[in-house]
């Protein structure tokens, strides 16, 4: 699935924060993690758990991916070489938010 998706022109993604337990952080302990995605319409979804939401999280994911990339206004996106399209990802809790700037922008990248 996911060098099906890197091999194609198109990739959405999207990283989403999520809490979780953490017995290593202490009993009890919640620490936070995101949830990185890559996919495309129609396409499978790949997900991948990583601690933070620094650039190098999307170079692991999508890796010698060659297209367009979709995503949102996050700056780890405006690092990566194709950031051609900023639109509402595929999922995450900012996704309502950016889609309606996108809309109003006519599609085209553009700053919060």
């Amino acid at each position: 699935m996911h060098a099906h998706l890197l091999g194609g022109d198109y990739l959405q993604a999207d990283e989403t924060p999520i809490k979780c337990h953490d017995p290593d952080a202490g009993k009890g302990a919640v620490s936070q993690g995101y949830l990185w995605l890559i996919s495309r319409p129609g396409g499978d979804v790949v997900f991948d758990w990583k601690l933070s939401r620094r650039h190098g999280e999307l170079t692991g994911l999508a890796a010698d991916f060659k297209g367009v990339l979709q995503a949102d206004g996050y700056e780890a996106y405006d690092a990566w070489p194709f950031h051609t399209a900023q639109a509402a990802p595929p999922a995450g809790s900012h996704s309502t938010r950016t889609g309606r700037r996108a809309c109003a922008a006519g599609g085209r990248k553009q700053t919060a």
